[in-house]
């Protein structure tokens, strides 16, 4: 790198998971994309729930260069349980440096509710539950004295009143 050349920091995208790799590996692997940096002096972290990551975490060992700029990726690969924890917060941090200053990007997403129940979805959704279900009981209860009703005339031969 000469001494006039301008650095051009990275823009960072992190990529959700596949839902095929979640359904058939029961896996789900997060993508962090940094790209258009110059020089390639670059490393990528991830970090989840604010600590470090590196266990499933695969980067590639070389930047590759387009024209003037480069790109870099890193995969962290997790559980699909953890994937789908909302709570879960996964971070890729860029780490560069601007005249020997150390600079970093950080992106994050969030892990995916999906259609799990969580406590705090059943604690706020719960009362409604209990209460369509005891209105789907009372119904049926309804029911069955309307079909007993209907049976117990049928068995008078039809006449419940007499004139």
């Amino acid at each position: 790198m000469e001494k006039n050349d301008e650095i051009i920091p990275p823009a960072v995208a992190i990529f959700s998971p596949s839902k095929q790799e979640i359904q058939e590996k029961s896996k789900a692997t997060l993508v962090c994309l940094a790209s258009g940096f110059y020089p390639d002096n670059l490393n990528l972290v991830w970090k989840v729930n604010g600590a470090e990551r590196t266990e499933g975490v695969g980067t590639d060992e070389t930047s590759t260069s387009y024209g003037n700029t480069s790109s870099l990726t890193s995969r962290l690969r997790i559980s699909a349980q953890e994937w789908f924890n909302p709570l879960n917060r996964f971070e890729c941090v860029a780490n560069f440096f601007t005249n020997e200053t150390r600079e970093s990007i950080h992106k994050f997403i969030y892990g995916d509710a999906g259609c799990a129940l969580t406590e705090e979805s059943y604690m706020l959704h719960g009362n409604s539950l209990k209460l369509t279900y005891l209105i789907l009981c009372g119904k049926a209860f309804l029911y069955a004295i309307l079909v007993c009703t209907l049976m117990l005339t049928a068995k008078a031969g039809g006449t419940l009143y007499t004139e």
